[in-house]
């Protein structure tokens, strides 16, 4: 196939995916032909989106495989020429950047991520389709992940990176914070006190059977987040590890149901009837919660987020709890696949259980309520002091 004829087929192929991507997200688009020449790549397009309600310009790129500096500085490029233009139109109108990928990429999607709560408070929408099918959209807030019929290659051919899901399942997750906790004070951490020193060890204090630590180890540092010394390893670039962990857990969240108190009571009331004991974490507490209970608490959020390990309709049964489908839900329960994630780094502070400092940070960096600034002072009063000293 030579080359031009490549070319156009990926232009066709990324119009099809944004066309797909909207039209599954509720938006009926107008028809319109993307470019098929690479002097094109710059051109901004103008689309309109449920009555002319929404609007938003789409920049459409063909990229090869991902480089960070390369991609972030297409990122930050286009913001600025989007800022340039929406200065010019008084319009209520969002960027919206649609990118074709030679190689798949978690990477990729937590740089815009980055971008579009540094440069233009949350609200970049973007769009990412490989050659294989795969396709993630985020539109005025909404996300989804979906998979195209019409392929350029198939799953093999593709050559792309493991899923995101896999480096950050819940065991794996269990085994990051084992590398990266140990050390920070025990008001913070419940799991084990003392860094790993081999993959036996790691194995030993975690519970995990020595060849999937084996294998957990030898996928972060593919990834670039574990660095190895002979027999002993550590963590390298946190901050972007966080980033790509927060994004999977973003896409890949644990089974969950809102709930209120059959008796309509305030949490305070119901956690009264409800005690929690020391020795059986019936439920652990995160998100703002616990942030508020370790006295890291920036915002009033009222959120309320309880980890259990039994199927909801046994736990509700037990805390006098009911569904909750109202618009202002009292709380929400999660049940994670791996409840060792949760329950084996817990705190017992002020007569109730509380997540890990680490996992308090992802609640609320996932929270649309000053989510990221709670994160943020998480990371920078705690984290980051930790970080550094190892």
């Amino acid at each position: 196939m030579n080359s031009s004829r490549k070319h156009r087929e990926r232009w066709q192929y990324l119009d099809h995916a944004l066309q797909e991507g909207l039209r599954r997200l509720g938006h009926r688009v107008g028809k319109w032909n993307l470019p098929d020449h690479s002097e094109s790549d710059g051109c901004f397009i103008a689309l309109s989106l449920r009555d002319d309600s929404k609007k938003v310009l789409a920049n459409c790129r063909i990229e090869g495989v991902y480089r960070s500096g390369r991609f972030r500085d297409l990122i930050g490029n286009q913001i600025l020429r989007f800022r340039a233009l929406r200065e010019r139109d008084s319009g209520d109108v969002q960027l919206l950047l649609a990118i074709f990928q030679e190689r798949y990429s978690s990477r990729a999607m937590a740089d815009l991520s980055e971008y579009s709560d540094q440069f233009l408070d949350g609200a970049l929408n973007w769009m990412i389709v490989s050659p294989d099918g795969r396709a993630v959209i985020r539109l005025f807030g909404k996300d989804l992940e979906y998979e195209l019929e019409q392929k350029l290659v198939s799953r093999a051919e593709a050559k792309a990176e493991p899923s995101r899901y896999s480096l950050f399942s819940e065991r794996n997750q269990w085994l990051f914070k084992c590398l990266l906790l140990p050390g920070i004070h025990p008001s913070y951490w419940g799991g084990p006190p003392d860094k790993a020193r081999s993959v036996v060890d790691l194995a030993e204090k975690t519970g995990i059977p020595q060849p999937s630590v084996s294998v957990f180890l030898q996928q972060a540092e593919a990834a670039g987040y574990v660095k190895r010394d002979g027999r002993s390893f550590r963590v390298i670039r946190h901050q972007e590890l966080l980033e790509e962990w927060s994004f999977a857990a973003k896409f890949n969240p644990p089974e969950s149901m809102y709930v209120r108190p059959i008796f309509g009571q305030s949490f305070e009331e119901w956690s009264r009837e409800h005690p929690a004991h020391q020795n059986d974490p019936c439920y652990v507490a995160g998100s703002h919660l616990a942030c508020h209970v370790m006295g890291l608490g920036r915002s009033n959020n009222p959120e309320k987020l309880l980890y259990v390990q039994n199927p909801f309709a046994e736990e509700m049964d037990r805390l006098d709890l009911v569904p909750d489908s109202s618009e202002s839900p009292w709380g929400k329960l999660i049940r994670p696949k791996y409840p060792e994630l949760i329950l084996r780094g817990a705190v017992w502070r002020e007569n109730i259980w509380i997540v890990d400092i680490l996992q308090a940070y992802l609640d609320v960096r996932l929270s649309p309520a000053r989510g990221m600034e709670q994160a943020e002072a998480i990371y920078m009063s705690k984290l980051r002091k930790h970080f550094e000293g190892d």
